[in-house]
């Protein structure tokens, strides 16, 4: 009996000293952010462009030429996309004052009476001292993106380096262990390497696809300012299920705004971009994708406000591609293999249906 009790003190004091490492992880990374944020970002990276690196070096070009290319097509990316969302951004400032006069007509239909009973003037939204209140914004923003711009330069440079450290890596493992271990840790971290990679990568893919067929839909149906919601879409693309319902709302809310009192087309385009939404994270990701890495909504849910409030916005996006990351180790390491299993959807697909794991 005795023994019972002490075995169940045991389980009950390692189960709060995990909490309180999980704390005082999290007290870390909030302190140190601006060094492992972007460390961490680009750890992600260099899994997706890491068989980039060894295609490029198949064809005969040397691994320092390829990582160079991978790198500079990634800020001339990043580049091009500043640089049309600064355009686009620009456009809608100056276009502002339209909006404004359509966003006052809906909400006064939509208030009805609602605002003369108390007195309000039909005009309040033209009569708010704008400048005023977007001044200070404006400056936040833009300190915050200068911010940003500096974390971008740190990953590039953590990027060159990760992706310059690969190949010597199992090199080091040879000399730090006897054989044997060294060739089991090395083909463990391949399948981890390779299982990260491949997810990052398919998942990248989709995205862009779910991006280009956003910008084809909202070109095609005369929606103002495709480049920012197409840029909006690619984004919350990364947060599964709640990034999609955002992207729909917001996009459908832009449509009413413009083209209001014409209801019509913001219900094509909310019903287009639905579609989309639910072909792409319904059908096609988990042909592609399979069940395997599926994280189960509360971990999703969870993992959001965690990695949120660490790190804001950036944390928030970046948090469930971490999650399958940490769930793919998990799973390659045999005694952390029930922690994988915790964190999935419990569900896996066989000949076509989901079934549960027995």
């Amino acid at each position: 009996m005795l023994q019972f009790v002490s075995m169940d003190t045991q389980k009950l004091i390692a189960f709060f000293l995990g909490v309180l490492v999980l704390f005082a992880i999290g007290a870390v990374f909030q302190l140190t952010q601006g060094v492992v944020l972007p460390l961490i970002i680009a750890m992600l990276l260099s899994f997706t462009l890491h068989p980039l690196v060894k295609l490029f070096m198949k064809i005969g070009i040397p691994r320092i030429i390829a990582i160079t290319i991978v790198v500079l097509l990634i800020i001339g990316l990043f580049y091009l996309v500043s640089l049309f969302l600064y355009s686009s951004i620009k456009n809608f400032i100056q276009e502002y004052p339209r909006y404004e006069k359509k966003l006052q007509l809906l909400i006064n239909d939509l208030t009805g009476g609602l605002l003369v009973r108390l007195d309000v003037s039909e005009n309040w939204l033209t009569d708010l001292n704008w400048s005023a209140a977007i001044r200070p914004q404006i400056v936040t923003w833009s300190s915050g993106f200068m911010r940003f711009m500096g974390k971008v330069g740190i990953t590039i440079i953590f990027l060159i380096f990760l992706l310059l450290e690969n190949p010597y890596f199992r090199a080091k493992l040879k000399k730090a262990f006897p054989i044997h271990t060294a060739r089991g840790v090395g083909i463990m971290l391949e399948h981890i390497t390779r299982q990260i990679g491949r997810y990052l990568m398919v998942r990248l893919l989709i995205s862009i696809a779910t991006a280009t067929i956003t910008f084809v839909i909202l070109i095609s149906t005369g929606l103002d300012f495709p480049v920012i919601w197409t840029t909006v879409a690619f984004i919350f693309n990364f947060i599964p299920s709640i990034g999609s319902i955002f992207v729909v709302i917001v996009i459908t809310l832009a449509a009413v705004v413009q083209f209001y009192p014409d209801l019509g087309t913001p219900i094509i385009i909310g019903i287009l971009m639905a579609t989309l939404q639910i072909g792409m994270g319904n059908f096609i990701e988990p042909k592609i994708q399979g069940d395997r890495l599926n994280l189960s909504p509360f971990i999703i849910l969870a993992s959001l406000l965690f990695w949120g409030w660490l790190w804001g916005v950036v944390g928030m996006l970046i948090a469930v591609p971490l999650m399958v990351a940490i769930k793919i180790i998990c799973e390659n390491i045999s005694f952390l293999k029930p922690v994988s299993v915790l964190m999935g959807t419990g569900l896996t697909r066989r000949r076509g249906r989901r079934t549960k794991n027995k």
